[in-house]
């Protein structure tokens, strides 16, 4: 039996130097590419990342309309401190409030003024974290609202003929404003200025709904007014009497005429209130 060792032939021994190459390329390549992802700096991150400071929602709520602000309550007191943004509003738009939370109370945050009415969602962030949040808004007290009571299919014999509000039947009232006050043997006097707008698609018939307790009413209790009637007027004539005080629906005071309006149409008139129940003024109340 032969023992003898064969020597390698050249192929072989270069097919193995080629392998050895290669593998000390890959290594090489491996310790840059773990160099550049720096690994470590990653993993510290991971262990010194914040933790969620608030685990049960907040509450977000406006007040007025429009406003340019929100208030956030119901924050954990492990926030303090931290950076807070809010986000509100529809499919289109977000309006973006950013701040600190408050310590010991609510969050009041300012920025861009919106219509709290027209919010549809809302996102919350706490210290980069998404909370969830709750949205509460109570519409606040006013003194006046124009409402749509029909919606004019055409006119006959100079009469209005009326069918079902729709969807698109709107009014609005875009001024209600103080004119003058005085006071006189301790009792106080106003005249004030009120416009109503047809901001619909079609002819409408309309009624004004006042409240004399909210703003921006002043307060004193009415005991009269005058531009309202009785009789016609080309302003606005009360569909209501002194059981209804503080509140008055007020429609077109000329009828027909005055009692519908067209789009984009608007109707302003004057009247007065006062705290006594004056023999000058046309509504007089005990």
């Amino acid at each position: 039996m032969n023992f003898a060792l064969r020597r390698p032939s050249r192929r072989r021994i270069a097919a193995a130097i080629v392998v050895v190459l290669i593998a000390c390329v890959l290594a090489n390549l491996f310790v840059s590419s773990a160099a550049q992802l720096n690994l470590g700096q990653i993993s510290r991150q991971h262990f010194e990342s914040r933790a969620r400071c608030d685990h049960d929602g907040v509450e977000v709520t406006a007040t007025g309309s429009p406003v340019n602000g929100v208030v956030v309550t119901g924050i954990d007191p492990d926030c303090d401190n931290k950076p807070i943004s809010v986000y509100v509003g529809g499919d289109a738009h977000m309006a973006e409030f950013a701040g600190t939370v408050a310590i010991g109370a609510p969050t009041t945050l300012t920025g861009a003024s919106f219509m709290p009415s027209s919010v549809q969602r809302i996102a919350v962030l706490i210290d980069s974290w998404p909370t969830s949040g709750t949205w509460d808004f109570v519409a606040p007290a006013v003194g006046g609202t124009c409402v749509v009571t029909a919606g004019v299919t055409h006119w006959n014999n100079n009469t209005p003929v009326t069918g079902p509000v729709q969807p698109t039947d709107k009014c609005e009232m875009p001024v209600l404003s103080r004119i003058t006050r005085w006071g006189e043997n301790g009792e106080i006097y106003e005249g004030w200025s009120v416009t109503v707008q047809n901001t619909g698609t079609r002819e409408i018939v309309w009624r004004l709904d006042l409240d004399f307790s909210a703003a921006p009413f002043t307060g004193f209790t009415v005991r009269a007014a005058e531009g309202f009637g009785p009789g016609s007027t080309w302003g606005g004539r009360a569909q209501t009497g002194c059981s209804d005080l503080p509140r008055m629906s007020v429609v077109g005071g000329n009828p027909p005429w005055n009692s519908t309006l067209t789009p984009g149409e608007s109707e302003t008139f004057s009247f007065q209130i006062a705290s006594v129940s004056s023999n000058d003024f046309g509504i007089r109340c005990p």
